[in-house]
């Protein structure tokens, strides 16, 4: 074999191995681009979800969520609320309280003792029994309850309702979701939510808030007022 053909050969050799070579690097670099394009697209479409399903989430919180916050209010404004209601309009709430035991002791009650009663009553007991009685549950206890028995299971009311409200949550995963969701969770959540969201959120809430507590102590006042 001549010199030529060797050489010829050789670098045939070379010429295929580099060839070999960077078609081999090429294919890693390209794998390893579209391995950190879906890495980041994936990432970005799992933000977008959880964005998504954030804002669904909270336009889709059903009034017993709403209920339960509004419930939760921090004491001191319940507490300034319950203050600067007149005495008038404690003694007519309990004058218009349905029941016989009631309205027979509201009138043998003289006045000094109604009024007494009025102001030492527990602003949040008074709260919770306007807004989560209904008129027959009210007239039940009103009329089989002694005084005693009737501030127990006021205090006692809280717990058992909240434990009641998640064992009938409709659905295995509202169930799920109220029994597992801790505080951690929930601060985690506030804290990653972007502040302008959380403003926005919050100000839509308190009007929406607001405008059904006032539409609910309307229709409550009608109620009675008509009874």
């Amino acid at each position: 074999m001549d010199s030529r053909k060797i050489k010829r050969r050789a670098e045939n050799m070379d010429s295929r191995k580099m060839k070999r070579r960077a078609e081999n690097l090429d294919s890693r670099k390209m794998k390893r681009r579209a391995e950190n394009m879906d890495g980041r697209k994936m990432k970005r479409r799992a933000e977008d979800m959880d964005g998504r399903k954030m804002k669904r989430r909270a336009e889709n919180m059903d009034s017993r969520k709403m209920k339960r916050r509004a419930e939760n209010m921090d004491s001191r404004k319940m507490k300034r609320r319950a203050e600067n209601m007149d005495s008038r309009k404690m003694k007519r709430r309990a004058e218009d309280m349905d029941g016989r035991k009631m309205k027979r002791r509201a009138e043998n009650m003289d006045s000094r003792k109604m009024k007494r009663r009025a102001e030492n009553m527990d602003s949040r007991k008074i709260k919770r029994r306007a807004e989560n009685m209904d008129s027959r549950k009210m007239k039940r206890r009103a009329e089989n309850m002694d005084s005693r028995k009737m501030k127990r299971r006021a205090e006692n009311l809280d717990s058992r309702k909240m434990k009641r409200r998640a064992e009938n949550m409709d659905g295995r995963k509202m169930k799920r979701r109220a029994e597992d969701m801790d505080g951690r969770k929930m601060k985690r959540r506030a804290e990653n939510m972007d502040s302008r969201k959380m403003k926005r959120r919050a100000e839509d809430m308190d009007s929406r808030k607001i405008k059904r507590r006032a539409e609910n102590m309307d229709s409550r006042k009608t109620w009675i007022a008509g009874k």
